[in-house]
C-alpha cells in the first residue's frame, strides 16, 4: 500500500464493508483472523500437521504463509488482540479496522532475518 493510492482506497472500501457488521461479528472476525495467522505461521515453518484451517472459499493459506514469520507474528497477534479489546470497550470500528488494515499491510511486508542476510550479501 506504500505509495499506491488504489490499494489504500481498496483497503478503505474493505473497512467500510467490515464496519457494517455488528460488533460481535467484527470481534469474531478478529478472533478468526488470529487463527488464520497462527496456521499461516505453522505452514511457513513446515508444520502442516498442526494446522486446522479449512477454507470455505478459494483462499489459499499457502500464499499467506511466507509473509507470516518469527519477525512479525508477535506484532500481528498484538495488533489483532488490541483491536479486539478496543471493540469490546466501544472503540470506533472504523478507526479500529482502518488501523488494522494499514498496520497489517506494513507488518506482512516485514522481511525475515534470513531475507535480510541474503539482501546484505547481495549488496556486498
Amino acid at each position: 500500500a506504500k505509495g499506491n493510492r488504489k490499494i489504500v482506497l481498496d483497503l478503505m472500501g474493505w473497512v467500510d464493508e467490515v464496519v457494517r457488521l455488528d460488533k460481535e461479528d467484527q470481534k469474531s472476525f478478529l478472533s478468526y483472523s488470529l487463527e488464520v495467522l497462527r496456521d499461516a505461521f505453522m505452514l511457513n515453518y513446515a508444520l502442516e500437521e498442526l494446522t486446522t484451517f479449512q477454507s470455505r472459499t478459494d483462499f489459499d493459506l499457502n500464499k499467506l504463509a511466507p509473509f507470516v514469520h518469527h519477525q512479525n507474528i508477535g506484532p500481528l497477534v498484538t495488533l489483532f488482540e488490541k483491536s479486539h479489546f478496543y471493540l469490546s470497550r466501544n472503540g470506533n470500528p472504523k478507526m479500529v479496522f482502518t488501523d488494522v488494515s494499514l498496520q497489517m499491510t506494513r507488518l506482512i511486508h516485514t522481511k525475515k532475518e534470513s531475507d535480510l542476510v541474503k539482501t546484505k550479501k547481495e549488496d556486498e
